[in-house]
């Protein structure tokens, strides 16, 4: 029970709470149940990375693929191959020929482009249309109030829809990705949450799930490898979260109970006082 005290934590407290409380954000809108059915899209699964050819029509299916893990994609989302690289773009369809942010029309159906140039990677082509889909249902909760920053959330949300492998293929150790887009208002790979963060919200999609490590390091890059690994034992040792089976399952109102805030503050690890006191 008191494992935490002698075990350090993977990442920074803060971004260890903002991880936790996001990921309990994506369980309260999307239900535990979103999480724990979906299907873990592996590099090696189906469409097969070592006979990917940077043309349109296996960027489709790459997009086929993923959009499997979202009820109705086809009609809310569709994808354009354009001449310009970029990153991924989510646009409004029948709106201004420049780029916009998905929140500026949450109601049409949105566009995910794809630079020409970005074919030649098929990581950084999967993680980016795993971004443009996600981003896509969060937009959907006009709503509400996600967590901030967006682009980070966006990250988190494809770890919860089971894409997270394919992001942390793409991720470098500060999030910031190839090239450079000054033009750019949607969530780009430039401004991706860091390697560790999603290390570790990937790490709590599987122990959640109950899951062990060894499936998934064997599919990471040596980096993303450790730090999804170094984040699963803490968890393992440790149990030192706020995001559970039990608390996803939690209405928020029931989450921010004045007792249990208070004992967060007086016996709860550093992430978790921090998480208790935004509340």
């Amino acid at each position: 029970m008191l494992g935490w005290l002698f075990a350090r934590s993977p990442i920074d407290p803060v971004e260890k709470a903002w991880v936790e409380k996001s990921m309990l954000w994506l369980a309260h809108h999307y239900s535990l149940q979103r999480m724990l059915s979906a299907t873990v899209k592996l590099p090696e699964q189906e469409v097969t990375f070592e006979n990917y050819r940077p043309d349109p029509e296996h960027v489709h299916k790459l997009f086929d693929w993923l959009s499997m893990q979202i009820p109705g994609a086809k009609d809310k989302v569709a994808l354009e191959i354009v001449s310009q690289s970029c990153g991924h773009h989510v646009d409004a369809e029948a709106t201004s020929p420049n780029t916009i942010s998905i929140a500026d029309n949450p109601g049409a159906r949105q566009v995910i482009r794809i630079g020409q140039e970005q074919l030649r990677n098929p990581y950084l082509v999967s993680a980016d249309l795993a971004r443009g889909l996600a981003a896509q249902e969060i937009s959907a909760l006009s709503h509400t109030s996600p967590p901030s920053p967006a682009s980070w959330l966006t990250d988190l949300a494809t770890v919860y829809f089971g894409w997270g492998l394919l992001i942390a293929h793409s991720q470098t150790g500060n999030g910031t990705g190839n090239g450079n887009c000054g033009d750019c208002s949607g969530p780009t790979i430039q401004n991706s949450a860091p390697l560790r963060l999603v290390g570790y919200a990937l790490a709590l999609f599987s122990h959640v799930r109950g899951e062990p490590p060894a499936d998934y390091c064997r599919q990471l890059r040596p980096d993303a490898a450790v730090a999804y690994d170094r984040s699963w034992n803490y968890l393992r040792r440790t149990s030192d979260t706020i995001f559970s089976r039990a608390t996803a399952e939690q209405r928020p109102a029931e989450q921010g109970r004045g007792e249990q805030l208070l004992r967060q503050l007086r016996k709860g690890s550093a992430s978790a006082r921090v998480a208790a006191l935004w509340d």
